[in-house]
Parts: C-alpha cells; structure tokens; sequence
C-alpha cells in the first residue's frame, strides 16, 4: 500500500486512493430518468380515476366515490390491457414499465374517450390537454441528445404550462415530486 499525504492527515490514512470524479457535460446527460415518465404516467392515469370518483360523489353523494372508483380501475386495467396492449407489472409495484408508459401516452385518447360521459365535460377537456402537452414534453425524454435551444424554451413553457394547468383545473390534486422536479428542475439541465 503507498502511503500518500502528510502524516496524521485523513489522506495519509485512506487505504483506498480516489480517482478524480469524471466531468461529463450536463447535456451528455438525459434530462429526466425514466422513473419520472412511469411517475407522471402513474399520476396521469390515478387522476382519472379520482375524477370519476369526484363525478360520482357529487351525483350520487359521499359514500357512493369509492365503489365508482374500483369500478372505474377495474376497467381501465382492462381497456390499457385490451386496446393499448400494455400491463401493469407485479415486480414493478402493479406500474406499468417504461416502454408500456411511452405507449400509453401515444395512446392517450383511448384512456380520454373511457371518460366520456363519467366525468364533467370542464375536467375531460382539461384532461385532454394535460396529456397533450405532456406527449410534447414526454418526447423530449426519449432522446439522449443535446436538445436545441427553441426546444428547451418550448419544454420549460409547456411543462409550467401542464402543471399549472392541472394544478387550477384539478384543485385536489397535489404536486408530487416528480411534477415539481420536471417543472422546476429539469427545465434548468436542458439549458446547461
């Protein structure tokens, strides 16, 4: 073992010499892992279920929300397994995995035209229009490329524009995280 370092020094004492850290330039990195796409995927898919189940209660009362939103899961577990082609994975905590989101947001209009009729025209056409901004942010994160400045500008409009919209239209809804982190985060590691 080489002794490096002054004597009574914590590096005179470190049996294991550290290689510097790699510099990698922040647009070398993908912007968000893809934990935060199966995230927002995931929240995506729970909120309509929670507009079904806020519909409900305020037709049929309080106690009517929780069998209308079993009933709701139930079937759009079947509709995503039946049109979409994609399943929940049980070592993936009941989530679908990455490629099964990127397909569910491609076919978001399936899961749009499930709640015709379930939930009030006001949240359906919010709705519509969360999923279509995210499917233009989504793309952003399949690409492992240096992202072109109009671009970024375009990412970090339509990610404020998403969540403040579902934050204003959807008013039970918190912030995870996830939507915190891709609004006020990642926005900044595109224009590195």
């Amino acid at each position: 073992m080489l002794m490096v370092g002054q004597p009574g020094t914590p590096r005179h004492h470190s049996s294991v010499e550290r290689r510097p850290l790699l510099a990698v330039h922040p647009r070398q990195i993908v912007p968000i892992p893809l934990h935060t796409t199966q995230g927002v995927d995931h929240r995506y898919l729970r909120l309509a279920i929670e507009m079904v189940m806020v519909q409900r209660s305020a037709i049929d009362g309080p106690l009517s929300w929780r069998q209308a939103g079993t009933d709701f899961a139930e079937e759009l577990v079947q509709l995503l397994h039946e049109k979409v082609r994609v399943r929940p994975t049980s070592f993936h905590g009941g989530f679908f995995i990455g490629r099964d989101c990127h397909t569910i947001g491609d076919l978001s209009d399936v899961v749009c035209a499930a709640l015709k009729g379930k939930v009030s025209q006001d949240h359906l056409d919010a709705y519509e229009r969360a999923w279509s901004i995210w499917n233009r942010v989504r793309r952003t994160f399949n690409r492992a490329v240096i992202i072109p400045a109009d671009e970024s500008a375009r990412f970090r409009a339509d990610t404020a524009v998403m969540v403040t919209l579902l934050k204003r239209s959807f008013p039970w809804l918190s912030i995870s995280p996830k939507l915190h982190i891709l609004m006020c985060h990642a926005p900044d590691v595109l224009e590195c």
